[in-house]
């Protein structure tokens, strides 16, 4: 009875073999590292995506605050050019008179106490400045004029760029 026991013993046990684990191991830590790459591009995607919605909302209004400008001078029966000449400009949704600026430099959009994004000439220095800069360039002609917005903006220490344009007329 005690041989037998000790043949039982001695008998080797179904398992796993260091060699197996360390195998299991391997492919477990790719799969990971895999699901942990995929994770950080989806991070950077957002961040570079949501830069990218901003500059687009933020040139579309740059365009529409030149149109105001239009409509404004028309409602008011003055010249459809008045106040807008051929000209680089910093521009502010909530006070549309365009501020000519020798350099888009000059256009850092500063966010106020209600997070809208507004031009560094009407919001003092204590406001927080924002990684955006939008300028508004006009070339007039005589009955239509070429209105470009370009916001530009840093992320990651890469240069981002977008730009928007359209054409003005004198339709009225």
């Amino acid at each position: 009875m005690l041989f037998k026991l000790i043949q039982k013993l001695k008998r080797p046990t179904p398992g796993f073999s260091l060699i197996e684990m360390m195998a299991v191991l391997v492919i477990v830590s790719l799969g990971l590292i895999g699901v942990a790459s995929l994770a950080t591009q989806s991070i950077q995607a957002q961040t570079i995506n949501r830069g990218n919605i901003i500059a687009y909302q933020l040139a579309q209004e740059g365009i529409e605050i030149v149109r105001q400008k239009r409509d404004t001078n028309w409602l008011q029966a003055l010249d459809w050019k008045d106040g807008i000449g051929t000209g680089t400009y910093c521009v502010d949704y909530f006070k549309p008179d365009l501020r000519v600026v020798a350099s888009p430099s000059e256009c850092q959009l500063r966010l106020d106490a209600d997070k809208w994004y507004r031009s560094p000439f009407v919001l003092s220095t204590v406001s927080a400045a924002t990684p955006f800069f939008r300028s508004v360039t006009i070339e007039a002609a005589t009955s239509s004029m070429s209105v470009r917005a370009v916001v530009t903006w840093m992320d990651r220490s890469r240069a981002h760029r977008f730009e928007a344009e359209t054409e003005l007329y004198d339709w009225r």
